[in-house]
């Protein structure tokens, strides 16, 4: 199917299955967001390999797409899902719709997960160090998530791994270390007048670490 589709029943909210985006084809509804829908979806005559998270935007030209592909191009991170492709879907109107395609996560919201399996202590220390480490790599590049939450989580089904979803409100650190900003990506740079840039990397280093020693100490001594 067409992503210039002529049926107005054709919302970048509640696209059908079978429905093209770029080089890829939806599969169903994933779930929603403020400024995006999301699908999985399958390369187009690469139906046996792993899908892709899709996530298209509400809005026409929405930027914050722009930022946050940016932002994902740059980053490489096991509780992070890695960026696969990124392009625009052509709404019947003929606007524009940024998309990105990211690595599927099969998981379920931390706070669900932990209703739902009632993880011990030790699970809960090891979740909570992935998570660390993974807002220390953002941090060591001068970035904040900025809405880190249980829905913003997700723990994989699979084997219990962590990954931190959703950068649409991520900003980075000023030039002084002193503040954070959504404006257009810039990577920030260190100089030696900046103590509380250094500071803050420092503690972030520190957090991941202790919580990281943390869960091994209690692992050892866990069947989790």
């Amino acid at each position: 199917m067409p992503s210039d589709s002529s049926s107005p029943s054709f919302h970048p909210a509640l696209l059908p299955p079978g429905t093209q985006i770029g080089p890829w084809r939806v599969v169903d509804w994933a779930g929603q967001g403020v400024h995006g829908a999301v699908y999985r979806a399958v390369r187009i005559g690469q139906e046996h390999t792993p899908p892709v998270a899709l996530k298209l935007a509400l809005l026409p030209d929405d930027p914050r797409f722009a930022r946050e592909r940016e932002l994902l191009s740059r980053t490489l991170h096991p509780h992070i899902p890695r960026l696969v492709d990124h392009g625009h879907w052509q709404s019947p109107s003929g606007s524009l719709h940024p998309f990105l395609a990211m690595e599927w996560v099969d998981g379920v919201p931390l706070y669900d997960w932990a209703r739902l399996f009632r993880p011990a202590e030790a699970q809960q220390l090891r979740l909570m160090a992935q998570l660390a480490l993974a807002l220390q790599y953002l941090h060591a590049q001068g970035t904040a998530h900025r809405d880190v939450k249980g829905g913003n989580v997700l723990v994989r089904r699979s084997d219990s791994r962590l990954f931190l979803m959703d950068f649409e409100s991520f900003g980075w650190r000023s030039a002084c270390g002193s503040s954070w900003t959504s404006r257009a990506w810039s990577r920030p740079t260190t100089t030696a007048s900046a103590p509380s840039a250094r500071a803050s990397s420092i503690a972030s280093s520190r957090s991941a670490r202790e919580a990281s020693a943390a869960a091994a100490s209690s692992s050892a001594s866990s069947p989790w």
